[in-house]
């Protein structure tokens, strides 16, 4: 029998329902140095929690914020934006739309697409790019020490890798394995970039670079695979690398690092090839803008653009204060 088109009141009906098994989403918070969860309740009340966990906290300042009502205002939009994601379908991924460049970097355990990346190199490293490419470099391997600034350590024991076990991912394509001799916590393995990184560049040398010492551990396990123990800021440890088709930054995050990091493997970068410094965060307008520094690194004629990431935005898969996050990409003239 034909029912004729779903109603507003029944779409509403349904929402509802879909959401009855689970009345509260949480975003997880730093707050004077101990986690805090945000417990919101999906179906309303935010304005009504978000006041009483301020108020609780004292919290008078922070992310970003020199009073309570700015405070109140990034945690409002924290939790909004987390019953927003509560309501929307299982993703295959962690992050759609999903090609095989980002199904891979989930495959490999890579945090690249909890963070909203890998869309993005769905697009920048179609087939033909990734079989011409001969030299792949990443700095930051994912160390597990939490003495290092760039550590995974964190983002895996706030569950910031989680993925549901059922989504259609794991229907299509398991998990690989964990590698011995690497270091694992959990579901994530140090390398798990490089890893990924390997099987999308077949024709591939790839190369980590990364002043942790579980990331050195990397060496041997994997043909193509070769982790160089370095400070990308330190011009005289980089400076018997070779040229490559495609950099990514994705060691420590912050403007100064970046921009350094830039400065310093900018000229290892062939004709026509990609410059990618992931997850720049709220220093990321001041980077972008800041035409004159960029264009005495990379000349005035490289083109690069920056991409906010779309990311999922929950408790479980982005960073609470956060404005925005994305990614900034050069591409060196043929």
């Amino acid at each position: 029998m034909n029912r004729g088109p779903m109603t507003a009141r029944r779409l509403a009906l349904l929402l509802c329902a879909a959401l009855a098994d689970d009345a509260t989403v949480s975003v997880l918070l730093d707050i004077n140095g101990a986690k805090q969860p945000l417990v919101i309740p999906t179906s309303g009340a935010v304005d009504a929690t978000v006041a009483e966990f301020a108020a609780r906290h004292q919290l008078d300042g922070g992310m970003g914020c020199a009073d309570r009502a700015c405070v109140e205002n990034a945690l409002r939009r924290r939790a909004n934006e987390a019953v927003a994601d509560a309501r929307l379908p299982r993703a295959r991924c962690r992050n759609e739309p999903c090609g095989s460049v980002a199904t891979a970097l989930d495959a490999h355990g890579s945090n690249k697409c909890v963070n909203g990346l890998g869309s993005l190199y769905d697009v920048l490293l179609p087939p033909s790019v990734r079989e011409r490419a001969t030299a792949i470099l990443e700095v930051g391997v994912g160390s597990l020490d939490d003495a290092q600034p760039s550590s995974m350590a964190r983002e895996v024991s706030e569950g910031r890798l989680r993925t549901d076990a059922d989504v259609e991912l794991y229907a299509e394509r398991e998990r690989r394995p964990k590698p011995e001799g690497v270091r694992c916590v959990a579901e994530y393995c140090v390398g798990a970039s490089l890893r990924a990184w390997a099987e999308l560049f077949p024709n591939a040398t790839i190369t980590g670079l990364d002043p942790a010492d579980d990331a050195a551990a990397l060496n041997g396990l994997h043909e193509r695979i070769r982790v160089i123990t370095c400070d990308s800021r330190d011009d005289s440890c980089v400076a018997k690398l070779g040229s490559y088709d495609f950099i990514v930054d994705d060691g420590h995050h912050s403007l100064d690092a970046q921009r350094r990091t830039l400065k310093t493997l900018w000229p290892f970068v062939k004709p026509g090839g990609l410059y990618v410094i992931e997850d720049v965060a709220d220093w990321g307008e001041r980077l972008v803008a800041d035409r004159a520094y960029l264009s005495k690194i990379v000349g005035r004629e490289t083109p690069y653009f920056f991409l906010e990431a779309l990311r999922s935005q929950t408790a479980t898969s982005s960073w609470p204060g956060v404005p925005k996050m994305g990614a900034l990409v050069f591409r060196r003239p043929e």
